[in-house]
């Protein structure tokens, strides 16, 4: 057996057999009951579906258990048939039929059991009662689950109703809202449209306007050039016409001047004639002359090479740089004796004696010039001269200088 209360999804049984259609209709019934609460939390769902499952379970499910039991008592209380025919029914009329001491006993076994918090195995109908009882308690349950039910269905058609309207509502306020935003884009168009011609108007107004302020400015530089034109025409004529008159005084002055000079031209071209001769004459002097000064030029030619090769066909120069600021005292020194200018001596360290004691030895370098630190360009020049004269006078001549980094070459 189990426990004398019914809880939520259980199933009791008082025999050893277990009969799958009680089980099967208990679970029905409980969750019909249980599924009464389902309105409350599926709010999405319609109203017509859940007037479709809300009523689903049926009323005379304690009936199958009732049934059961009584088939139990029948077998095990084969003495008492009155008393197990009728437990699926209230108690009080199971109570009447049994004896009035065994209901007496029962009673009190129960009372006894009840208070104690459970009742005795044997005490059958004292089960079949807080199962009534149980049942009566679930009746109860279900009227109020049902009641519950039905104001939640209520609710639902009214929200279903207000769901409906607001949906209408929102028809009709998409439609208007789509129209109102078709009319709003044809305005935009229509007002794009309008600013686009107005742009375009505005830019046509200020090129023609930029056009014809471009002509009225060249118009009036125009007319204050013609202005100023007609006024320096005027005044050139009144010049003219006061010229005029000196130059008719002139003209006249002129012609007597003229038939003055007639006869000076006359005169002179006596003169030109004379002087013509004399220019013959002198021109063929100087043809002459000018073929002496060749043949003299071609001899100076050659008596300029010929002394420039006496001198040298390859000389070699050497020019002294004067010594810097920071530097120690020159070691070149030049001969007092040297009056052209040809030698210098190099003063120079030499090696440690036996006796561990240095000094300096002299040495002599000969030129064909030396070109002293106090030298200016000019003398340089002077003495080269002759070489650019023979290098213009069509002989081929190299000048070249070297030295180390810093002794004047691009200088000199």
């Amino acid at each position: 057996g189990c426990a004398p209360e019914i809880k939520t999804g259980s199933v009791c049984e008082f025999s050893n057999s277990f009969d799958p259609a009680m089980a099967s209709t208990d679970r029905k019934a409980l969750g019909t009951v249980n599924s009464s609460r389902l309105p409350l939390m599926r709010a999405g769902k319609s109203s017509s579906a859940l007037n479709a499952t809300a009523p689903a379970a049926p009323a005379p499910a304690p009936a199958a258990p009732a049934a059961k039991l009584s088939t139990t008592l029948k077998r095990k209380n084969e003495e008492e048939p009155a008393a197990a025919k009728k437990p699926a029914t209230k108690a009080a009329p199971a109570a009447k039929a049994a004896p009035a001491k065994a209901a007496a006993a029962a009673k009190a076994a129960a009372g006894a059991a009840a208070a104690a918090g459970k009742r005795q195995p044997w005490d059958f109908k004292g089960r079949i009662e807080d199962m009534e009882k149980t049942l009566a308690d679930a009746d109860v349950k279900k009227s109020e689950f049902s009641e519950l039910i039905a104001t939640q269905n209520d609710r639902i058609l009214r929200l279903e109703e207000q769901r409906i309207s607001l949906e209408t509502n929102l028809t009709s306020t998409e439609a208007q809202s789509t129209m109102a935003e078709q009319r709003c884009r044809e305005l935009q168009s229509t007002l794009d449209d309008l600013r686009d011609s107005t742009r375009r108007e505005i830019a046509a107004l200020n090129d023609t306007l930029a056009t014809t302020t471009a002509a009225r400015d060249r118009l009036d530089q125009q007319l204050r050039l013609e202005q100023q034109e007609v006024f320096s025409l005027k005044s050139t004529v009144s010049r003219m016409a006061t010229e005029s008159l000196g130059i008719e005084s002139q003209l006249r002055a002129t012609k007597v001047a003229l038939e003055a000079a007639t006869d000076t031209i006359a005169a002179r071209d006596a003169e030109i004639a004379g002087l013509k001769a004399v220019v013959a004459r002198q021109e063929s002097e100087l043809a002459a002359a000018a073929a002496l000064a060749r043949e003299e030029e071609t001899t100076r030619r050659k008596l300029h090479n010929t002394i420039l090769e006496l001198k040298g066909n390859i000389r070699v120069f050497c020019r002294v740089r004067p010594t810097l600021a920071e530097a120690p005292s020159s070691a070149i020194s030049f001969p007092a004796a040297d009056k052209d200018f040809k030698s210098l001596v190099l003063s120079a360290p030499t090696d440690a004696n036996f006796m561990g004691k240095t000094g300096t030895k002299d040495y002599e370098f000969g030129f064909d010039k030396v070109f002293q630190p106090n030298t200016s360009q000019a003398v340089v020049f002077e003495e080269i001269s002759q070489l650019v004269q023979s290098a213009l006078d069509g002989y081929n001549v190299t000048i070249f200088a070297y030295g180390q980094t810093g002794s004047g070459k691009t200088h000199t």
